[in-house]
């Protein structure tokens, strides 16, 4: 069954974002500043270099994901095998800007609205330079939304650097849901890629 995830239950690879979170029954202000006070919050750059490495964010598109096999157990626990997953990555940075598709999978407990998850999968993005092949973990709790990351490992123009990247959606239909991470180069660290 192919279906578009609006919520972020069924939401995986994928894998970087800082949205505010809420728990279950607890509200949450906000204060502003005074009119005539500046802010002092400054939105993040989308790219920044740092010697060899590079800063980098953007933003996510045509996000679609196809569950694949889901059994569920006696105790109402689930497990989604063998799913897939596209979406359209969008930076500034062209280097990580282009279409990815991989594997999805999963274990839930609960609902969308009331429940958690952890996903799993290899993804590839691809653009016209080269491509990054990633693992990518992470988990999903209904008061957050998806908290995922990725070990990208360049190959053709992007050979010998590795992009890591992070987001924490809400709800992958957002199209200001945001992603973060860093360009470098080598390789990532021991055990990063679940190896």
């Amino acid at each position: 069954m192919r279906s578009r995830i609006t919520g972020i239950m069924a939401a995986a690879t994928l894998v970087l974002t800082a949205c505010g979170a809420a728990t279950s029954g607890s509200t949450a202000t906000t204060t502003q500043p005074p009119p005539t006070q500046p802010s002092t919050t400054a939105a993040a750059p989308t790219t920044a270099s740092y010697g060899k490495a590079t800063y980098v964010s953007g933003t996510i598109s045509g996000f679609d994901i196809s569950e694949g096999t889901v059994t569920t157990d006696s105790d109402g626990s689930s497990h989604g095998r063998g799913g897939s997953v596209t979406y359209q990555l969008v930076s500034d940075d062209p280097r990580v800007s282009g279409q990815v598709s991989g594997t999805w999978n999963s274990d839930r407990w609960g609902t969308q609205d009331n429940g958690a998850l952890v996903q799993w999968g290899e993804v590839t993005l691809t653009n016209s330079k080269g491509s990054w092949v990633a693992s990518y973990a992470g988990a999903y709790a209904a008061p957050i939304g998806d908290m995922i990351n990725r070990w990208w490992v360049g190959t053709g123009a992007y050979q010998g650097l590795t992009f890591f990247c992070w987001m924490q959606v809400k709800d992958f239909s957002d199209p200001t849901a945001q992603w973060y991470g860093v360009i470098y180069p080598g390789t990532p660290p021991p055990g990063a890629r679940g190896k």
